[in-house]
Formats: C-alpha cells, structure tokens, sequence
C-alpha cells in the first residue's frame, strides 16, 4: 500500500517499468493513484497504473522486457488479449508483497490522453513520466466512481492549466461530471 511516493517499493518499481519502457521503446504515463499522490493527493493506493503508447509490433518485446525485469504477466496466457487493450502485471519487490501494475495500450482515444499531457516528475533523484492533472481529472471524471470523484476534486483545488481542462472536458462531454465534482470540492470533510 502507498501513502507516499517515498516508499522504497514504489521507486524500485518506477525504476523497473521505466528501464524496461526505455528498453521496449515504449512510451508511458502514469495514472491512477500513484498520479494523484504525485500531484500531490493524500490517498493510498496499492497497484500502480500505466497507459502504454506502444507499437502493436513492439508488444512482445515489452513483455520480454518486462519479464526479464521481475514482471510476472497475470495470467500468462493474457499474453494475446494485451495486443488489444490492457494487461495485468504484478512486480515483485525484493521485500513485501507483489505489486499489481496495470498497463493499458493508448490504443483508445481517452488513453492516449495521459501520454498526449504527460510530465516528467521528480521521485527522490529520478524522474518519470506522469499524466498532467488534467488528463488525471479527465480521466477520473470518465470512470466517475466515487474514489475517483473524490480524486478529481482533490486535483480541481490544485494548480491546473484550466483552458487545458475546458477543452479535454468539452471534448469528452464531461460538463455534468465536472459539476459532480466541483460540488464536492465544496463541501466540508467529514
């Protein structure tokens, strides 16, 4: 479970999936609540999700790489059903439990969204790539659980580029969403 983006597990892991992205060829963003943390949320969260930009004819040599970095695909006949949208992974850290890491191929519109607005962020004294807080709220609004409302609010009280967010939340009709959310950023806690 992460609480933080110091914990040792979760650099190792950032360490492992950017080596073998670099190595794959791949780019990457990540999304999810180790994104939100990153923006700076107070949330925990125990897996880590990536959208993969991707070449189809590249899949099996990021799976190569992902397994000879620790990576165990879940379950390993998945292998196939990757080359079409998502695919679980789990990472075991040298100590603790495995992680769970799902990677989505930016294959549809709304996951290529987190690489098109991805940022570099500094963990400890490295950097990785991480979907903007606005791609992270629009994505958030388009899955529209509770958790992810929450998340959403959080971001919306941080420093975003808001002509930025207008354009991705007009371009995916998440007006009504965003009000959602926006009325939870007014109420107290609690």
């Amino acid at each position: 479970m992460f609480e933080s983006t110091d914990a040792a597990p979760l650099r190792d892991l950032l360490d492992r999936l950017h080596a073998v992205c670099r190595r794959a060829e791949a780019s990457y963003a990540i999304v999810g609540g180790v994104a939100v943390l990153v923006h700076g949320g107070q949330r925990s969260t125990a897996d880590l999700d990536i959208s993969l930009g991707l070449e189809p004819e590249r899949i099996d040599a990021f799976l190569a790489h992902a397994e000879n970095a620790g990576f165990q695909l879940d379950p390993p006949e998945l292998r196939d059903r990757f080359k079409h949208q998502m695919v679980r992974l789990w990472f075991r850290a040298r100590r603790g439990p495995a992680i769970k890491v799902d990677v989505q191929l930016a294959v549809l519109p709304h996951t290529q969204l987190a690489i098109d607005h991805r940022r570099r962020k500094r963990i400890g004294d490295r950097f990785y790539w991480f979907a903007g807080p606005e791609a992270i709220v629009a994505l958030k609004l388009i899955a529209a659980r509770p958790r992810d409302l929450l998340d959403a609010a959080f971001l919306l009280g941080g420093r975003l580029d808001r002509e930025l967010l207008d354009r991705i939340v007009a371009r995916w009709k998440l007006e009504t969403v965003l009000a959602e959310a926006v009325r939870l950023t007014r109420e107290p806690p609690g």
